[in-house]
């Protein structure tokens, strides 16, 4: 007598998430789903995968994939290409055959300027007072104007110069302007 075991395949699905809403959109990106088998090496895809197009982030860069949306990472890539991988049982089972990974992201560096604008005493149009000044920060911080004396005769605009912004991906510009001091 002779018994001969029967094995069926474990199956499971993998499925990658952008893991933000990029502007204009109500939800994140999703791939589709990926069907894997337990001890058949798959790939995990780079961020630079076609199946990604379309899903950078501006003024971001991708760190690697994890399990939950701000989880540590558990996949990088050292280059643009794929990673292969064979997902253990214990990870399998932990997430019942149902595997997500979610883009995680680290802010930029961005530049932003600051402009400081004088009303001009005969036109009353406003003009340079000094130089811009350039510096950068990350994307998701808030940078504020310094704070200085306004010049003799001049007192800050409050409605018109806010002093503080939060960094984005483009159009990081604050303007100060100083109005004339009626006397």
């Amino acid at each position: 007598v002779s018994i001969k075991a029967i094995t069926k395949p474990i199956n499971f699905t993998v499925q990658y998430h952008s893991n933000y809403v990029a502007e204009g959109e109500e939800t994140e990106k999703v791939s589709e789903l990926e069907t894997w088998t337990y001890n058949v090496e798959g790939t995990i895809k780079n961020i630079t995968n076609s199946t990604f197009a379309g899903w950078a982030r501006a003024g971001y860069e991708f760190v690697g994939w994890a399990y939950t949306t701000d989880s540590g990472v558990v996949f990088t890539f050292a280059d643009e290409n794929d990673l292969a991988h064979n997902f253990d049982y214990e990870t399998i089972a932990t997430y019942n055959l149902e595997i997500n990974l979610y883009a995680i992201w680290s802010a930029g560096d961005v530049e932003y300027t600051i402009n400081y604008y004088r009303e001009d005493l005969t036109t009353g149009e406003y003009v340079t007072l000094k130089d811009p000044v350039s510096n950068t920060g990350k994307v998701g911080t808030t940078v504020s104007v310094p704070e200085e004396e306004a010049p003799t005769g001049y007192r800050l605009n409050d409605s018109k110069s806010p002093l503080s912004k939060v960094l984005t991906p483009t159009g990081n510009v604050l303007n100060v302007y100083y109005d004339l001091v009626e006397s």
